[in-house]
Formats: C-alpha cells, structure tokens, sequence
C-alpha cells in the first residue's frame, strides 16, 4: 500500500519554523560567505541593515561580528557608520564554546576563540570575520 503525504497549511508553517532563523535584517542565508551592512564599532560590533542605527540594545535589526581577520580592532574604528562587506563564517550563537566559569555558563555566554562574543543583537547566528572591507 503506497504511503501519501498530504500537504496541509499546518505542515507548510510547521516546516518553514523548523528550517528559519531569527531575522536579522542582514542577508543571512546559511551559505552565505559575504554580507553587506553598515558597520557599529562600540562595544560590540554589529552589522546593520539599514544607515540610521543606534545601538542594538534599541531593537534595531543587527547581527553581531567576531574580528578574526588578523588585524586590531582599533584598525576597523574608522569604519563606523559606514558601509562595508564582510567576509567570513555564519556560526549558530549557540553552537560557540561556552565560557569556561559559573558567570559564563549562568549568562550562557559564548566565545570564539579566547574572545567573548556578545549577541546584543539577539539573533541566531553570528558573523567570523575573516575580512571587512570598506565600501565607498
């Protein structure tokens, strides 16, 4: 006896909340090895979608980058308000290693590396960077 699967609206929102993320507002697709934004350099940093945004703490749309390009952080300072590309790894917030104290495992902190990578931005994913180049 052939197995029939019935499509019904249920099924199709069950799937789409299984497979998605968080929006960020940023392209995020999960293949996605370069991003496009404009670029907060402050405490954390954040990429954003649009041009006018304060800090992430305000609900705008954003997802967090981890500098893994080589280079100090105090070299991007100039970029700030500005758009750039980034290139790198989209990695699960989750899926980081979890800090190695009480503090880390309570705030359910994660790092990359030996740096802390906070998600002001609340979204599912975080952005390795590998490159951040300046777009004019």
């Amino acid at each position: 006896m052939p197995i029939r699967l019935i499509v019904t609206p249920g099924l199709i929102a069950a799937a789409c909340l299984v497979g998605g993320y968080q929006s960020t507002g940023v392209d995020m697709a999960t293949r996605n090895k370069q991003v496009m934004g404009w670029f907060n350099f402050g405490g954390e940093w954040a990429l954003f979608p649009q041009a006018a945004f304060t800090h992430p703490a305000r609900h705008y749309e954003c997802t967090n980058i981890v500098n893994d390009t080589g280079q100090p952080n105090e070299r991007f300072r100039r970029y700030h308000g500005h758009r750039v590309s980034v290139i790198g790894l989209q990695i699960e917030y989750d899926k980081l290693t979890p800090g190695p104290d009480m503090a880390d495992k309570y705030l359910s902190r994660r790092y990359w590396k030996s740096e802390y990578v906070p998600n002001f931005c609340g979204s599912d994913h975080v952005i390795i960077a590998k490159r951040i180049k300046l777009l004019r």
